[in-house]
């Protein structure tokens, strides 16, 4: 797989995340094309069982969260397809560096408040941010 299909992947995160901070939501159109992006490079990938694998876990786990409305069901949807393109080994990092930037946000989010109504935190930019750079990594060591 090529670095160019970074390309398409960075208008399909950039077009959730403006979604996700207007309306709150995260469109399942754009997501599933993310899912496509994944599985396209899952074909020349050598470890594509623990790729799965560790991808379903990801998803029970975040799927838990959704469960106990930790977070929204977009945003555990966009951290399960795009880790099925990232590599095993940069799974943890991909996921730490999502709280890293989530807890950032979270931060800037408290110290400047924009409205009563709107108290959740869009999480998908921390997740495209992490997921971008992991994906472009897997890429670029293929």
């Amino acid at each position: 797989m090529e670095l160019w299909w970074s390309i398409p992947l960075s208008l399909c995160l950039i077009l959730i995340v403006k979604e996700d901070l207007k309306k709150r939501k995260a469109r399942n159109n754009y997501i599933v094309l993310v899912f496509i992006f994944s599985i396209i490079s899952l074909n020349s990938s050598d470890e594509l069982t623990n790729q799965i694998i560790l991808t379903v876990v990801i998803f029970m786990t975040f799927f838990s969260l959704w469960a106990i409305q930790v977070m929204g069901a977009g945003d555990v949807k966009l951290i399960t397809a795009l880790a099925l393109g990232i590599k095993p080994e940069f799974v943890l990092l991909y996921l730490i560096v999502i709280g890293l930037l989530g807890g950032i946000q979270a931060l800037y989010m408290w110290f400047h408040p924009r409205s009563k109504r709107n108290r959740g935190l869009p999480f998908t930019l921390p997740i495209s941010l992490s997921g971008f750079i992991f994906y472009s990594l897997t890429q670029l060591t293929h």
